[in-house]
């Protein structure tokens, strides 16, 4: 209802959103977030402690002496198996659990929570809350909170942002973490424009010189065929192959080679198989549309950063708001519809000011509640005639 009042006062572009995630901790530590390899170390430590217990027992009973201090010493061994041995139960039923249901990771304190990527190879059990922001004033026009990268997500969070601006069509601004041609695909057959910054291309090996990366060698869609620095022509059988992880992100391809390569005086510099291959991706075409775009609008694309960078500042920044309070995704959303409701308000205020924003939400209120008496009298109207005519 807020963003209508924000939308009516011209504080919202309808141009350009810029999407991006964040991370925030769960009510869930580490150490009660398992996959099957911490499983497997756990089950494997409690085997090899026990083993050990055990061989303390038979030299216990070896002993030629029997005073109170070994009976007691027995007794502790014991006890310590016994605590084991409920680890063990403990640790196996979490691991039938994750293998029955086909998950990678389970949390036992807030089931929903993931262990997530933070930052150079730092992980934490939380969740990643994606956020759509109009570029006019950083305005969070719809966000989600899901247990899962960013893959995925770019379509989803475009769409949403279009459908809450009411516009025909719309730019959307993201990182690379984005970056994927089925997303993009189904974005452009939306109207939606994207400017995703793709990863830098990068051969197989070290070997293969700059002047032959894949990005120089031309594709001819005409032909099908690409050519290579050297001018050989590389072909394909038509054949669509499968790539990538058999979810979303897995994709068809089509593997283009040529012979050449065996007399070729550049082979050492271009490859070290036996022949040069190049995958194309069936999204191929739209990926090479948004890279160009990328290419084009460096300015453009600056923005992305201050756009969707300043509501996560201001949150988690300025108001500290780096965990959860509340667990499961469904109560974390709601959690986080009060506190970007906030934001916007926020924002508001900077731009309008206390005193034009009080005056502007109170004519807007007043004929809010005029819009929706119209609307209830002419039902009332409606449902009365209905009644006259059964009658």
């Amino acid at each position: 209802m807020f963003l209508s009042f924000l939308k009516g006062e011209d504080l919202l572009g309808g141009e350009v959103v810029a999407i991006d995630g964040t991370k925030i901790r769960a009510q869930n530590s580490k150490s009660n977030n398992y996959n099957e390899a911490k499983l497997k170390k756990h089950l494997e430590y409690i085997e090899g402690k026990a083993a050990s217990y055990i061989a303390e027992l038979e030299q216990c009973d070896k002993a030629e002496d029997s005073h109170a201090a070994a009976e007691l010493s027995k007794k502790q061994i014991v006890e310590k198996l016994k605590l084991l041995a409920q680890r063990k139960t403990n640790y196996e039923h979490l691991q039938k659990t994750l293998q029955d249901s086909g998950a990678k990771q389970i949390s036992t304190v807030d089931a929903d929570s993931r262990s997530l990527p933070i930052k150079d190879g730092i992980t934490d059990v939380c969740y990643n809350v994606q956020s759509a922001n109009d570029s006019k004033h950083s305005v969070v026009v719809d966000f989600d909170t899901i247990n899962q990268g960013d893959q995925g997500q770019l379509s989803t969070m475009a769409i949403k942002a279009k459908a809450v601006l009411e516009v025909e069509a719309l730019t959307v601004l993201a990182d690379k973490g984005y970056h994927v041609g089925k997303e993009l695909e189904q974005a452009n057959e939306n109207n939606i424009t994207t400017v995703v910054a793709y990863p830098q291309a990068r051969d197989r090996s070290d070997k293969v010189g700059p002047a032959y990366y894949t990005d120089k060698f031309i594709y001819n869609k005409q032909s099908d065929c690409y050519t290579c620095p050297a001018g050989a022509e590389l072909t394909s059988n038509g054949k669509q192959y499968i790539k990538g992880r058999k979810d979303r992100t897995s994709y068809s391809v089509k593997t283009y080679s040529t012979t050449a390569c065996s007399s070729c005086p550049f082979k050492q510099q271009c490859t070290s198989s036996k022949y040069r291959t190049i995958d194309r991706s069936e999204y191929q075409d739209i990926i090479d549309q948004n890279n160009k775009r990328v290419d084009e609008n460096r300015e453009i694309y600056k923005r992305r950063q201050q756009i969707v960078e300043h509501p996560f500042g201001t949150i988690k920044r300025s108001w500290g708001y780096t965990y959860t309070l509340v667990k499961g995704l469904k109560k974390v959303n709601g959690e986080l519809v009060i506190i970007f409701t906030v934001y916007n308000l926020r924002r508001a205020m900077s731009i309008l000011g206390i005193r034009e924003l009080k005056k502007r939400l109170a004519a807007w209120k007043a004929n809010y509640q005029c819009q929706q008496t119209g609307i209830l009298r002419s039902l009332s109207i409606n449902r009365l005639n209905t009644m006259r005519q059964a009658a």
